[in-house]
């Protein structure tokens, strides 16, 4: 199945196109460069000279891009760091792919002191993605030194030189039609002098009618993709007010249609825009957000969520006008249906849910979870940005393949994700961005997404536990499976695909690769981060940096620095090890233990088998009564330890409850043990057995393979064989109690044993066994119902009536799906981006695809008893397939 259904990874908009349609989208030059009015002029008589200098640098600069000449480009620049040097050169080999790539700078105002500069540099950059413009634009601060070859770029930064006081929006929608008409009024202070033009991003889809100012005077816009381009006959002044009156109207338009998601519609089942599709001009960048009233015309009957508070809701006739106000500064995003809708007040927060799907008792329970998760996170990080949170359900139509949007105020889930119980970490995940993300602005994925994941790991602290935590923080959950084990199996298996999670890079696709690594690494390394430093420590950076309420971009770098202020450290080599370089170690622990005097020494040593880090690692010693736990400052390729202890213990072992994000033997042993579970699903069973074996032989620790050899001894009817792999699993748990994904599944298939075996009393006791550390899950839920009836080998349909199911099936956006029945007579789905695999009869018409957990395929016929297609039906997805004959 398509990757990102399968594994929908709660998501604002990627990175790379938050950038693409609220900050580069954006316009053509205005008029040619003039002198700053209220400017700081350049100082001495050199300062003609020095200006046509900078110019010669940016004109370089422009042609070094447009030539794609990477090496031109950097010899410009005089970076204080290989880390600086290196996120620029990334950022410029972004470029690289991109089509009819032109480029060009102009200098407005310019400051020289010495041999020093700042000067206000506005860049465009224009390609073509997806066969249509797109345009980046923005007025930069520009930092030069002067060497002895010349003015050389120390820095850059965006220049947030205006921001938006006031928004006034007044909306129509057209749900029947798809379209919209609003007018918008912009009240816009100017805080640096310098800039004689105004970007505003507006959504490619809606057309300006009029455009004034303050006092009724055409702006003459330019208007170039998402992009609304304002010039001035003078350039602003440090203190101006600006007024930005506009009329616009049409059909929003879905930058993001080819990724196969959609953060904008309007349908008559549900609309929805959030603020990063420009639906409605606004500023890029932290100093866009503002206060405002905004008032919504819909049809009767249907309820606006807005990330405001609502101020009134009148009737006539069939529309009604429902008027929101914002007293927090924030970027504005909105969804209208016929919800079903409940509200609490929590500690002066309004609290909301907006349902299309589910009961009462859904709603309650979400509400309630919901101010859980708010209590916990407003305890640790110290205040919450708005006013209200909102969890806002959206038509799956509309969202495509969306996971999840988090917005200012209220958090998008499109129909089929949110279940009936409530997902604590994808609640929790989104209402971060709250803070990350959202208030404070970054870009960089892991500041935005790796803390927004770094909250979800504090709220199931706070609510759950640690021993839930660590469970969280290695393997994830059944339907939020972003943990440790996705990191190693979708990344650090293959080095070509793993990247430095702390440096950006501009091109999509890896763009793309770094937000999905900063949910599954960053909140890990943030969390040894927040162990090193103490949990006050890493709380107090934080706060420091909300304190700064969103005033400007932030980097990783300036946490860094907040943390290292709060905990009196300096940081620069676990920020080294763990932010700026791939991968990940691997530990090998060997010891001894002999009895000296009244009691016993264990001696031994930790040897790393890849690149080696510097870790305080936890050795722990079973004994008869706990266990005794040693901490060892780990560094080079080997570390000698010993200790004393009153008895001989049961066993030794190096960091049993996973505090280091390293390589495990299931880690290592993740494909096979993939591979194994294809074949068994075909019916290959000596293949897989032998595959195992070897496995076991070569890591007896790896108990993902364990699990794997005792069911395929099970259906391969082999019962005796069967339970040897499985009861080693359930004695490694009772050694050291910690939560691992086999056990749950390890004495379930011990109950069915017994229960194939005729020992009934026993089976009943692996059950309920079962049942305690599934924790619910598809697991619980079996063993529920096998605590009621025994356990037999269900009987598949025979492969004569498994055939009417052969063809190929066509998911729209996911490609075709070949169906067959196999040589074993199992029937059997190949996808456009794997390889074969088997389908397990479940009931009916309906199957289990055996290498996706939760992924079903229910087949469908016509009026003729024909089969004609196929529902696929996921954890948070359901498609539809049409069957072509093979």
């Amino acid at each position: 199945m398509h990757p990102r259904p399968v594994q929908p990874i709660p998501r604002r908009l990627p990175r790379t196109l938050v950038i693409i349609a609220t900050l580069m989208a954006l316009v053509a030059f205005a008029a040619p460069a003039r002198a700053a009015a209220g400017a700081p002029r350049a100082a001495g008589g050199g300062a003609a000279e020095a200006r046509a200098d900078v110019e010669g640098v940016l004109r370089k600069l422009s042609a070094g891009i447009v030539a794609k000449d990477v090496k031109a480009v950097m010899a410009l620049y005089d970076l204080a760091d290989s880390t600086a040097a290196m996120r620029k050169r990334l950022e410029f080999e972004g470029y690289l792919g991109f089509d009819s790539l032109a480029c060009a700078e102009r200098l407005g105002a310019l400051e020289i002191r010495g041999d020093r500069a700042e000067a206000g540099v506005y860049r465009e950059i224009s390609y073509v993605e997806y066969a249509r413009p797109q345009i980046q634009a923005e007025w930069r601060t520009t930092s030069l030194r002067r060497t002895g070859e010349g003015w050389r770029i120390t820095s850059e930064e965006t220049r947030d030189f205006a921001r938006t006081r006031f928004t006034t929006l007044d909306v129509a929608l057209d749900p029947d039609s798809a379209s919209m008409e609003a007018t918008a009024v912009l009240r816009l202070a100017v805080d640096l002098p310098g800039e004689d033009n105004l970007v505003l991003a507006l959504n490619r889809g809606l057309a300006v009618e009029s455009a004034t100012d303050g006092k009724g005077r055409d702006l003459a816009p330019r208007r170039v993709a998402d992009a609304l381009i304002l010039p001035f006959r003078e350039a602003l002044r440090r203190g101006d007010t600006l007024t930005v009156r506009l009329r616009y109207k049409g059909s929003l338009f879905n930058e993001s249609k080819e990724l196969q998601f959609s953060q904008v519609s309007i349908a008559p089942e549900g609309s929805f825009a959030s603020w990063v599709t420009s639906w409605y001009p606004r500023l890029a960048g932290p100093k866009g957000k503002s206060r405002g009233r905004i008032a919504f015309d819909v049809p009767a009957g249907v309820t606006v969520a807005f990330s405001g508070r609502l101020a009134g809701r009148t009737t006539a006739g069939a529309r009604e006008r429902q008027t929101f106000t914002s007293d927090v500064p924030r970027s504005f995003s909105f969804a209208a249906a016929r919800y079903s809708q409940r509200e609490r007040t929590v500690d002066g927060i309004r609290v909301g849910v907006y349902f299309l799907t589910g009961g009462e008792a859904k709603a309650d329970r979400y509400i309630t979870r919901t101010a859980e998760v708010l209590r916990a996170l407003r305890r640790y990080y110290g205040m919450y940005p708005y006013d209200s949170f909102a969890i806002v359900e959206i038509p799956r139509s509309g969202a495509l393949f969306l996971g999840g949007s988090s917005e200012q105020g209220m958090s998008l889930f499109p129909t089929g994700v949110l279940p009936d119980s409530f997902p604590l970490p994808l609640v929790a995940h989104e209402m971060g961005h709250s803070w990350w993300g959202n208030l404070i602005e970054s870009d960089e994925e892991i500041v935005g997404e790796g803390l927004a994941q770094e909250s979800a790991v504090l709220a199931v602290r706070a609510l759950r536990g640690e021993r839930e935590t660590r469970r969280f923080l290695e393997f994830g959950y059944e339907d939020y499976p972003q943990g440790a084990a996705q990191y190693f199996q979708r990344f650090a298996a293959d080095e070509s695909k793993d990247l430095p999670i702390g440096i950006e890079r501009q091109g999509t696709a890896d763009r793309g690769a770094l937000h999905d690594l900063a949910v599954v690494k960053g909140h890990f390394a943030y969390d040894m981060l927040r162990a090193s430093i103490g949990d006050s420590a890493f709380a107090g950076g934080l706060r420091r940096i909300l304190a700064s309420r969103g005033a400007s971009r932030v980097t990783l770098a300036d946490f860094r620095a907040a943390w290292e202020r709060a905990s009196g450290r300096k940081l620069a080599p676990f920020f080294e090890q763990w932010f700026y370089r791939s991968g990940a170690p691997e530990f090998s622990l060997q010891d001894t233990v002999v009895a000296e005097g009244p009691g016993y020494v264990v001696r031994g040593r930790i040897a790393q088998l890849r690149r080696p880090y510097q870790v305080s690692a936890e050795v722990v010693a079973v004994l008869s009564k706990g266990a005794r736990v040693e901490r060892i400052p780990v560094a080079g390729r080997e570390t000698p330890f010993a200790f004393r202890l009153p008895e001989r213990p049961r066993a030794v072992l190096f960091d049993p409850d996973y505090r280091i994000l390293r390589w495990t033997s299931d880690f290592k042993e993740s494909d096979v043990v993939l591979g194994c579970r294809r074949l068994r699903s075909l019916g290959d069973f000596p293949r897989a057995i032998a595959r195992l074996d070897s496995c076991l032989d070569r890591d007896e620790d790896a108990v993902a393979a364990s699990l794997e050899l005792g069911i395929c001894y099970q259906e391969a009817g082999r019962l005796d064989s069967a339970a040897v792999p499985l009861r080693a699993i359930t004695d490694r748990e009772a050694l050291y109690p910690r939560w691992s994904p086999s056990l749950a599944p390890a004495l379930l298939h011990l109950g069915e044993i017994s229960d194939l075996e005729g020992r009934r009393a026993d089976a009943v006791a692996w059950y309920r066994r079962a049942l305690a550390a599934a924790d619910g899950g598809s697991v619980g839920d079996l063993a529920t119902a096998l605590l009621d009836t025994p356990y037999r080998v269900p009987a598949a349909p025979p492969p004569d009536t498994l055939r009417r199911y052969e063809g190929v099936y066509a998911v729209p956006g996911l490609g075709d799906y070949t169906i067959r029945v196999n040589e074993t007579g199992r029937l059997a789905i190949a996808s456009p981006q794997g390889p074969e695999s088997g389908l397990a009869w479940i009931e009916g018409a309906r199957f289990a695809v055996s290498i996706r957990d939760g992924v079903t395929i229910e087949f469908q016929a016509g009026a003729d008893g024909k089969v004609n297609g196929a529902v696929f039906r996921g954890p948070s997805y359901v498609f539809n397939a049409t069957r072509r004959e093979p």
